[in-house]
């Protein structure tokens, strides 16, 4: 049987280690633009890069880094190690290891960059103790990475003591924020001891300024990991906020308090509930469930005003017409001839008007164009139409696209109507034809809303970027990385325009700067846009667990 020998504790590295894991570090972990090229996340070339990976994979050095490690580690025991995927992994797993072989037990956990939606689904691998948490990286650059891992325990309430990375890029901001959040921070070698200094071109995405301070947080532990999807979008006036959940509640809060007003539940048919957004009048509040059934409320007692059962599922959003006094939401049927129809519905009475029947299924969710008395809406096998909102009749129709479940846009000065799709495109028609105005293909499917900000058109991509478009011709101005599938509409407050990723990231795109200048990280994934109240300055995202987050900003 194989045995460990333990020792009392982990000796002292002696100077010589230090030294010898420079010059190997030196030699073949700093790599640079002059011996092969080197690119940023955002596809940008960079000088040099610190590629820690050599190291940690080298079995002699990743004793020698785990014996450094011990030598921070051993004045503030007890403690347990965190980490998070992918280089972090070998690096506690050495340190791990280190300390076993010299009579040091100690815990540790991987903290997943997202939740894994298949087996147990996990979003920590291991067990956590009551032991401090001491967060261990081979970098610490921008600071992302734990500010991560941070935003995720942070949904454990668990917090972290230290963060002790291999090479500190010695960014006086991060530093500067990390002290501000009660996070120690130690490391084992400087960016200068391997010959190098922090550069513009280099460090393309600078620290990213944090953007909300969390006011409170509805959390129902509920959610549907499996659906990578958008669901049910918050919805606010000048009080409450509405919003559906995986296990069929429709939930009215207190925006500034977050107590529950009133909450109304419908029959959940496995783990899709309510996906439907509200819509919310002065009197009621209208939605979808995925029982097939659509419901109008009483705005302020949460008591059924009536239902529509003529459905099997729905995941459309309503839209309403105040000058109609009607509702439109799409349907979906489990009929081989008839997968999906678009309602048109008595406000008041929830009596059908009429119903346009297609052959695809409609998830989408439809836009009322008041000017034209029209609603436009988009099907699962690729068609594109424009109903007559008196009749439910045809004017128009265009075959060809990919599933559309992204909701249009009306650009009025252009008389043109905007939507994407699965095939990848974003399209532009002449609103009173249906003919194409241009077309642009981008690299993955869409589901967001196209946003008109004067003459451009912002458009988030499953293909994890931003896209700027210019709204006459459809050409691409500028593409923004986000590093995650965007599936959620970007949204402009003011002069900034938010967009929340698969990452748990929200990113703020500053329209007068032209570039990226805040980051806010979750502790899960994001598929719905967020929400600014006017009201009460407050803005509310959802993540994919269905908690509710309400934030205030940062300054």
């Amino acid at each position: 049987m194989f045995r460990i020998k333990y020792r009392s504790a982990a000796p002292k590295p002696a100077l010589a280690e230090r030294d010898k894991l420079i010059s190997f570090m030196k030699d073949h972990c700093v790599v640079r633009s002059t011996q092969e090229l080197l690119l940023s996340p955002s596809g940008r070339r960079i000088d040099w890069l610190v590629d820690t990976r050599i190291a940690l994979l080298n079995s002699q050095m990743a004793l020698c880094i785990a014996a450094l490690y011990w030598e921070l580690l051993r004045d503030i025991k007890p403690f347990q190690l965190a980490c998070m995927e992918l280089t972090g992994v070998p690096l506690m797993v050495a340190i791990q290891t280190y300390g076993a072989m010299h009579g040091e037990m100690i815990n540790s956990f991987i903290v997943r960059k997202e939740r894994k939606r298949t087996g147990r689904q996990n979003q920590i691998e291991g067990i956590i103790t009551d032991a401090p948490v001491i967060f261990v990286d081979d970098v610490m650059n921008s600071g992302n990475s734990l500010l991560k891992a941070a935003a995720i325990l942070d949904g454990y309430d668990v917090s972290i003591r230290y963060a002790i990375a291999l090479v500190d890029f010695d960014s006086r901001e991060v530093n500067s924020r990390l002290a501000k959040m009660g996070i120690g921070s130690k490391s084992i070698l400087h960016l200068n001891e391997l010959g190098l200094e922090k550069i513009s071109t280099h460090q393309e995405e600078d620290e990213l300024e944090p953007l909300f301070r969390r006011k409170w947080r509805h959390s129902l532990a509920t959610g549907s990991y499996f659906y990578e999807a958008p669901k049910s979008v918050p919805v606010v006036d000048d009080k409450n906020v509405y919003f559906g959940s995986d296990n069929g509640v429709l939930w009215c809060l207190d925006q500034v308090s977050g107590a529950t007003v009133w909450s109304f539940g419908v029959p959940c048919l496995g783990d899709k509930g309510i996906w439907s957004t509200a819509a919310v009048t002065d009197s009621a509040v209208y939605f979808g469930g995925y029982d097939g059934n659509l419901y109008a409320l009483d705005k302020y007692s949460g008591q059924p005003l009536w239902e529509y059962h003529f459905a099997d599922w729905i995941g459309s959003s309503p839209c309403i017409s105040s000058q109609q006094n009607m509702l439109f939401i799409g349907l979906e049927h489990a009929h081989y001839l008839k997968k999906g129809s678009l309602l048109g519905i008595d406000l008041t009475s929830g009596i059908s008007r009429w119903e346009f029947v297609t052959r695809g299924m409609i998830h989408a969710t439809p836009l009322y164009d008041r000017d034209r008395g029209c609603v436009f809406i988009g099907t699962d096998d690729g068609m594109f139409y424009a109903i007559d909102a008196s009749t439910g009749r045809e004017i128009w129709s265009l075959s060809g696209c990919g599933a559309i479940r992204s909701i249009p846009t009306i650009d009025r000065v252009r008389d043109t109507v905007l939507f994407g799709s699965f095939d990848h495109c974003i399209y532009a028609l002449q609103a009173s034809t249906g003919k194409i105005t241009w077309k642009t293909v981008l690299q993955g499917a869409v589901y967001s809303q196209p946003l008109l900000v004067d003459d451009q058109v912002f458009i988030a991509c499953t293909d994890k970027r931003l896209y700027i478009l210019d709204v006459e011709t459809g050409l691409v101005m500028k593409r923004v990385e986000a590093h995650a599938k965007l599936f959620a509409t970007p949204v402009r407050v003011g002069d900034n325009v938010y967009i929340a990723s698969t990452a748990g990231c929200v990113y703020r795109y500053s329209l007068i700067t032209k570039r990226v200048d805040g980051l806010q990280n979750f502790s899960e994934r994001i598929t719905t846009s967020l929400v600014h109240s006017l009201a009460n300055d407050i803005y509310f995202i959802a993540t994919i667990d269905n908690s509710l987050h309400a934030l205030v900003n940062a300054l």
